[in-house]
């Protein structure tokens, strides 16, 4: 029987790899060692359209509104970094999507 976590010893990986001890701790290719991928699998292809897009408009709204607060909030008195970086968090969210989007009229 492999005796796992001792340098030299033989085991499978997670995904069926056979590996060693010292390769497990220098190279995690399948995320933490003995890790199960058992999440859920890629919806179907026009779910995933539609999420995306879905998703796309909801960022975009939330662009827009914290687009709007900035612009009300930009040359009143009060420290502008808790808007500043509210708008900083929607507009990388959006440009997440975005990229998803992208990716997804690429397929």
């Amino acid at each position: 029987m492999p005796r796992s976590g001792i340098t030299g010893s033989t085991d499978r990986c997670c995904c069926g790899t056979r590996t060693t001890a010292s390769a497990r701790m220098r190279w995690r290719h399948c995320g933490p060692v003995g890790a199960r991928r058992s999440g859920p699998s890629r919806p179907p292809a026009q779910e995933y359209r539609d999420r995306v897009d879905a998703e796309l408009a909801v960022s975009l709204a939330a662009l827009g509104e914290r687009t709007r607060h900035y612009e009300d909030r930009r040359f009143k008195p009060g420290k502008l970094e808790p808007v500043a970086d509210a708008l900083w968090r929607v507009s990388a969210g959006y440009l997440d999507v975005e990229a998803s989007a992208r990716a997804r009229d690429l397929d």
